[in-house]
């Protein structure tokens, strides 16, 4: 793994080609998530993946930062049976299961994006909650 982070920071043919079959990869995972129920359909599954993908390795290529602030080195071969991968696993679990923005928000740049693009799609809009809504009217009474 020390030895892919080095790598990666690279910006040549072959390490081009590595990170798009390696985006690709991660497209196939997600799409088969998809398709068993554990993950959420995406209208972008390519861009989805890329940004996940990008992410995650950008933490790879960081690990001496990760292990510094998290006390997880990324780079360790037993990286499954080390407890302290919890300190970046609860994190990226919470972020990845719950979110991070209001769904309200969320929906709202959704749809500003989608603009955007020429990507909107309703069926991929997320589900509206009368609470959620009515919480957001009440922050604009306010």
């Amino acid at each position: 793994m020390a030895y892919l982070a080095a790598v990666l920071v690279d910006d040549s043919p072959i390490v081009a080609r590595l990170v798009d079959e390696l985006v690709a990869d991660a497209e196939g995972y997600l799409e088969y998530g998809v398709e068993i129920g554990t993950v959420k359909p995406s209208a972008d599954p390519h861009g989805r993946a890329a940004v996940l993908f990008l992410w995650s390795i950008g933490a790879l290529v960081l690990h001496r930062h990760v292990r510094r602030i998290l006390g997880v080195d990324l780079t360790n071969p037993d990286i499954a049976a080390d407890p302290a991968i919890a300190a970046y696993t609860g994190p990226a679990y919470e972020i990845m299961g719950g979110g991070v923005l209001d769904e309200t928000f969320a929906a709202q740049l959704q749809d500003v994006f989608a603009e955007m693009t020429g990507t909107k799609d309703p069926a991929m809009e997320p589900p509206q909650h009368e609470n959620t809504a009515a919480a957001h009217k009440s922050k604009e009474d306010t």
